[in-house]
């Protein structure tokens, strides 16, 4: 496995972290649609998240070859869809791009873009009204932190495996 492969693995095991979660917080009640379709919303949310702390990690990397940058998402993709086909959530790994690439990638960053309530509100509301939560203050607040502590998180990850000098 190259390195490429191996970071990508380690960054979508993240998301099977998220995924393992998912049935405690269906339990719960923290989703109001059938569970087939909250674990996709669920999928897609956690991997927006974790893109957006890739993102903000190399965005602080001076000279960076962008080329690689690539294939690390490419391998984290890739194992994803792996996790997530495994898992049933996603029939085979077309599905779940395209729901990411057609809907819900461009959804979220339209909504983290809209300043005109604030960019994390209109995320974490864009979220509730996927999963058919109540678009309330507390919902909204919940999955606006959840955001932001995801992508921290997934930075700092990033940043303690020091993987742009190992790229």
């Amino acid at each position: 496995m190259g390195t490429y492969e191996k970071f990508g693995k380690l960054l979508a095991e993240t998301l099977n972290e998220h995924i393992n979660d998912f049935d405690r917080l269906f339990s719960e009640g923290h989703f109001k649609i059938d569970k087939v379709n909250a674990l996709k919303e669920w999928i897609c949310f956690n991997m927006f998240i974790i893109l957006q702390g890739i993102g903000a990690y190399f965005k602080d990397i001076k000279d960076i070859d962008k080329h690689k940058v690539g294939l690390l998402l490419d391998a984290f993709h890739n194992s994803c869809c792996d996790i997530c086909t495994n898992k049933g959530a996603f029939a085979n790994s077309n599905e779940l791009i395209e729901v990411l690439t057609l809907s819900r990638y461009p959804a979220y960053l339209e909504a983290l873009n809209d300043s005109s309530a604030g960019p994390l509100w209109r995320f974490g509301e864009e979220f509730c009204k996927r999963c058919g939560e109540d678009v309330s203050p507390a919902t909204i607040v919940f999955a606006s932190i959840y955001f932001t502590g995801g992508s921290i998180a997934t930075k700092k990850f990033m940043k303690d495996l020091n993987i742009a000098k190992q790229l």
